[in-house]
This record gives structure tokens, sequence and C-alpha cells, in this order.
């Protein structure tokens, strides 16, 4: 027994055990004095960074719902509850990376493959028995309500969120609590559905109840997946971005909920041409960020090439203010798109989550600029919308500067999410990294891959179905001179061009089209300046400014001039100046 003392040559101390105990020697220098064993219990090694749940030492609601569930008798259960508890494990989360040029190492957390566990259905275990039914009538003693639990399957029609969300909202806590503990698809981590422990399982049905007191507009903000993910992994999602806290997790729903409201009364931006002021198409040439293929564990990849960003022909014809539309739709729109697809490919893909692959190579310092923070703090806000759906994120390629301006980024980034980004300076590394997460065949071409290369990916993104093709340019021209744009445009004889002008430069610019050499634009269309609109300390702010400047027919070929004429006042000095975003959208004629 532990704790029993018993001597060396006892014939007992020889006997094998099996309570999981091990012997402790004291030693003696006295050898006249036999020694003596005494037993204690064997504690596990507690693992670096890991931080387990507080002990329990029985159940509270979520076991004594599931005992009704499963008509398990309760004697003889008391014994086992501290012993099979414990085997449940807990829940670990990695702090965030503190040395990101160090070790080019990501987090174990990451997941390369898909993995379907086989669920063990065993009668030790009624509940493997039970969600395998395909109906079965359970009432909640907490509302009196009963509900028919159907058997649970991929959402086949996303087009009917609405119409599950009104099942969803009345469905009693006892009917969650199944769907949490027996899940459809079983995940190999820690904190999802199917995986949780006895305390995670609590918080999840206090969240459920909390819920019900908040305004019932929460629900929608809860949901907001509720047409490509099913709901346990919603609940699960939102709590692990809390470590499982219900009160922390209502507290910021109930916080964000008014900015919600407003992105819901605009309907999420589902244009976001509207949404930035100008064509996605044009965008993307100077944000160039899109997906490509899928990684190994059926999340979708996207791409950001940010050493190719062109941060004033961003802000020639958008503001901070006006992304917020644009990172709303790449949540609520485009994101949804890419996981249904996903489950297109494998209808057992449960994980609401993308990879994320950031090549900085040729990355300036400039491009890290006060309104780029401001960025960076905009979407991060419009993430806290959307938690736990970034599976990792790779930035590749970074340049020495990139570590001070990382320690600066993190601090806007939540913690948890900070720990699911890696960062390598080192190419060879980094493209280790690429391939362990992402097979051969889905990455691009130009990283060595068999997939189509981000070149012609971005080409096909950015393509306008309405034109034959666009052209863009960003021109800079100095104070007081003249610039010409470095590509030439060449028209054929049924075609024509369409050329507009993108810019918040304070000062203003004469941009003369050219066809064959000769000038095509009147006097009238040439002038190109930003908007101007009062402050709040009765000045004025520049804001991009659209010009549509004229309309060009073949054959021949379009140069664009650009002369500042130098008109900006003193008071505008510091701001923007010289900068002009040339588009061409060439159609038939």
């Amino acid at each position: 027994m532990p704790g029993q003392e018993v001597h060396e040559n006892d014939s007992a101390a020889t006997t094998g055990v099996s309570c999981g105990c091990f012997p402790c020697r004291r030693q003696n220098n006295n050898n006249s004095r036999p020694r003596k064993t005494k037993w204690k219990r064997q504690r596990p090694k507690k693992l670096q960074f890991l931080k387990p749940a507080s002990k329990r030492t029985e159940y509270h609601d979520a076991q004594d719902n599931l005992d009704k569930l499963t008509g398990i008798e309760q004697s003889g259960k008391s014994a086992m509850r501290g012993d099979e508890e414990a085997s449940r494990g807990s829940l670990f989360f990695f702090d965030a990376v503190e040395n990101p040029l160090g070790e080019d190492e990501y987090p174990p957390i990451f997941t390369t493959a898909i993995q379907h566990p086989k669920r063990r259905v065993t009668l030790e275990d009624p509940i493997t028995m039970l969600h395998h039914a395909p109906t079965d009538r359970v009432s909640d003693d907490d509302d009196g309500d009963d509900e028919l639990l159907t058997r649970q399957g991929p959402i086949a029609d996303h087009l009917s969120g609405s119409q599950r969300f009104e099942t969803i909202s009345r469905r009693p806590t006892l009917e969650h609590t199944k769907a949490l503990q027996g899940p459809r698809v079983p995940q190999a981590e820690k904190g999802f559905p199917g995986g949780l422990t006895v305390a995670e399982l609590e918080e999840c049905q206090k969240f459920l109840r909390g819920l019900k007191l908040l305004d019932p507009g929460v629900m929608n903000q809860v949901y907001s997946f509720r047409d490509v993910e099913e709901e346990p992994y919603t609940i699960c999602r939102w709590l692990r971005a809390t470590k499982f806290n219900a009160d922390e997790i209502l507290q910021r729903l109930a916080e964000n909920q008014a900015m919600f409201e407003k992105a819901q009364a605009a309907e999420f931006y589902p244009q976001p041409d509207v949404a930035i002021g100008a064509p996605v198409s044009v965008f993307l040439t100077q944000y160039p960020f899109l997906p490509i293929g899928s990684a190994r564990n059926g999340c979708p990849v996207n791409y950001f090439m940010a050493g190719k960003i062109n941060p004033e022909g961003i802000w020639s014809m958008t503001t901070v203010e006006r992304l917020e539309g644009f990172f709303w739709w790449s949540f609520m729109w485009k994101m949804k798109a890419e996981v249904r697809k996903a489950q297109t490919q494998d209808p057992d893909f449960v994980r609401m989550e993308g990879i994320n692959i950031v090549d900085l190579k040729g990355l300036s310092s400039n491009a890290l600029s006060s309104e780029t923070m401001d960025v960076i703090k905009l979407s991060s806000k419009v993430a806290d919308f959307f938690p736990e759906t970034l599976h990792c994120m790779l930035i590749l390629n970074a340049p020495g500067f990139f570590s001070f301006s990382w320690g600066l980024i993190k601090k806007f980034l939540d913690p948890r999410t900070a720990a699911r980004i890696q960062v390598f300076s080192s190419e060879t590394k980094g493209m280790e990294a690429l391939k362990g997460l992402i097979d051969t065949s889905q990455i691009p071409e130009d990283y060595g891959g068999g997939n189509i290369s981000t070149h012609d990916a971005f080409a096909k993104q950015a393509a306008d179905p309405a034109l034959l093709r666009q052209d863009v340019e960003l021109i800079h021209v100095k104070r007081g001179k003249t610039t010409n744009s470095n590509n030439v445009w060449n028209l054929q004889k049924d075609e024509s061009m369409a050329v507009s002008v993108y810019t918040r430069s304070v000062s203003g610019a004469k941009v003369v089209a050219q066809l064959n050499g000769e000038t095509v634009t009147s006097p009238q269309q040439q002038v190109v300046q930003c908007e101007w609109q009062p402050d709040d300390d009765g000045g004025s702010k520049p804001l991009p400014n659209c010009v549509q400047l004229t309309t060009i027919k073949g054959p021949g070929m379009v140069t664009m001039e650009v002369q500042d004429l130098d008109n900006a006042e003193r008071a505008h000095s510091g701001m923007s100046r010289g900068y002009f975003l040339v588009v061409g959208d060439v159609t038939k004629s």
C-alpha cells in the first residue's frame, strides 16, 4: 500500500506494483540499519510552456446531464471519476514566439495531414453507441423542451444557413452537450468536439446558457459561419480563443456587438469594389493577396506577396477606414467560399481555418509606415469576430529590419494567434517548412511546386470578365518635374482603352494620354488631384480621387505623361504627393 514502509529484505518488497507508485529510497550511511523504502505517487513531468487546467475532484452539470442522456446508473461511479477525469487530460496552449528570427521551427500544434481517428464504440462508453443512432428524442429539464435530435452530417446546402440557424437557436443544452461529446468528425488536437475535458464541457454549457442572457443579435455574431461550419465546432472555436473561459468570451461578444451590427447592416460588404472605392482587380495589383491550392490537412492556402506591395498605390485608391469593408468581405464571403471548396473536395473537412504564406522578399522598410500599422490594427479588430480561423502563418524571406517591426506587430495580435506565426530569415528553412505543410503538387510553380505560378494566379484572380485585359501602373513624379510611363499599351484595330487615374496627391498634375505620340486628351481632362474633406480641426484632409481621363480607340501604342503642377499649399507639405495610379481597361470597340 502507498505510504507503507517495508524492509528491503522483506519478500513483499519484491512483489510487482500495479497501483502506479514507485519506490523512493533514502540513502543512509549507517550500514547497520536496514534501508527503508517509502512509497509515493508518481507525478507526470510538466511540459515547458504548457498550462494545464485546474484540477477538479467531481463532475458538475456536464457529467450529470451526460448520465441522464446515457442512462448510466450512478452506483459505483464516484470511485472511478477521479482517475477517469485525469485520463482525459488537459488543453494546452502555447505562448507567443519571443525570438522570431531565432530557431526556425514552428509549433507542434500545426497539423500537416487530415486525420480521422476511428471512434471506439463500446458499451463501457454508451455515448459512442448513441452517437450513431439515426434519431433520438431527448429532453432538457432546464426549459422543458423536447427536440428531435437528428444525426449529424455535413452541411449540404450552405445557402440555407438562416433556416438551420432557427433550429440552432432553439436547441436545448442537452442536445448541445451530446453534439460536443460525439462530433461527426473528431480531431486529433485538444479543444475540439469529442476531445473535451469535463471542465471544458462545463464551460461550453456555461457559454450556451450565457448567450441566452445577452442581446439576441449576439447569436448572429457567434454563428456567422453557420452556412459552412457545423455547430459544435463553432462553440469550441470561440472558447478555444479564451482557453475555455466562458465569462471572458461572453464579455467580448457583448463589447463587440455594436461593430458587428454596423457591418451586418451593410450585409458584410458583398461588393468589395464599393467598399474599397476601386475595383478589386486594381486593388490586388497593389495588394497581392489570393488563395492558391490547399494544405495537407485540407486547409485553403493564401499567398501574400508583401514584398511586392505598393503602399502609395493602395492609398491612391482607398483609405484605412474603407479597408474595413474589405476585411469583412474577406471573412464573410471570400473565406467561406474557400472553405466550401475544401468541403467539396473532402466532406469530412470541418476546420474553419486557413494557412497564410507571407513572402517578404523585396520588402522595403518604407512599407511599414504608420498607415500600415493602422491597417494591421484594423484587420486584427475584424479578426476578433472570427477566432481560431488561422491554422498557421509562415513568413518567408524576412529581412533583417523586420525583427524590430515584428515585435511591434505582435502587440496587436492575440498571443495564441502570434504563437501560430513563424518567421523565417533563411530561404532554405522557410521552403522546408512550406513543403512540410503543403504537398508539392499544391505549391505554386515559382516556389518549386507543380501548381499554377503566383504571377498567373494573380492575373487570373484580378481579371475582370467584362474586359479583354487591364493594365495598371503606379507613376511617381517629382516636384515640378515631368515623368513618362514605363508601360506601352498596344491596342488592336477593334480595341479601345478607358483610362482612369487614382491619386491622393495634394499637388495637382497634368496627366496626358498619347496615341502614337499624339495627345488625345483635352486640357479640361488633364488635371488630376486629390479630393479635400473638412476635418475636426477646421482644416481639410486629402482623400483618394478617381478621374476618368479619356477613352482611346486603336490601333496604336498608348503612353502616359505626368507633369507636376507644384500647386500644393505649404500647410500640406508633409502629405502624400506625386503618386498617380493609371489604369487602362481594354475592351472590344
